[in-house]
């Protein structure tokens, strides 16, 4: 007897549509393509871990970079503020030695209005005393013009009217005695 079903089996053989068996090629071949490109999925996975690890230890690398930053700029404006400190220390310093320097031309020996000519030279040469310094500490002392001619005051500014040095004269700005480092 013959039928008119169709025999979908037999022993070496499975019928089946045409779509169906298109359908399961492509499955196969998706699937040993998703096979070959393991390998390759596998390198670019190692490589994007191994980026991934590089940028958090730049990362932490950045962090001590920024900590450290952090913490020079800590001590240099903790430095500034110290150097401001001993900047005006020592403006008061030079202006106590610009008064006892005037003192000494006015009441000194000579030897003494001698050697104390001689430290103003000095300070002035080694640019601790203004031409402006060492005018006012000279005015009217015998050693006036030996320091005027010294600094290469000219005459026809004329000798000032007060000394700015004098314990009598309190200054209000005292702009003049900074030092510039």
């Amino acid at each position: 007897m013959k039928s008119n079903k169709n025999v979908l089996f037999d022993k070496d053989y499975v019928k089946i549509k045409r779509d169906t068996f298109d359908t399961m090629n492509k499955v196969i071949d998706d699937a040993t393509n998703v096979m070959n490109l393991q390998p390759k999925l596998e390198k670019v996975y190692k490589e994007v871990d191994s980026y991934t690890r590089s940028y958090q230890s730049i990362k932490r690398e950045k962090d001590l970079y920024k900590n450290e930053i952090e913490n020079l700029q800590t001590n240099n404006d903790e430095l500034n503020e110290k150097n401001k400190k001993l900047i005006n220390q020592i403006n008061g310093i030079l202006k106590a030695i610009k008064k006892f320097f005037r003192k000494l031309l006015n009441l000194g020996s000579e030897i003494i209005k001698e050697a104390t000519v001689g430290e103003i030279k000095q300070f002035y040469d080694d640019k601790l005393f203004t031409k402006k310094d060492v005018v006012n500490i000279s005015v009217n002392t015998t050693k006036e013009d030996e320091l005027f001619d010294y600094v290469d005051y000219p005459r026809y500014y004329g000798v000032p009217k007060y000394n700015e040095l004098d314990d009598d004269y309190e200054k209000s700005n005292d702009n003049d005695f900074e030092l510039s480092l």
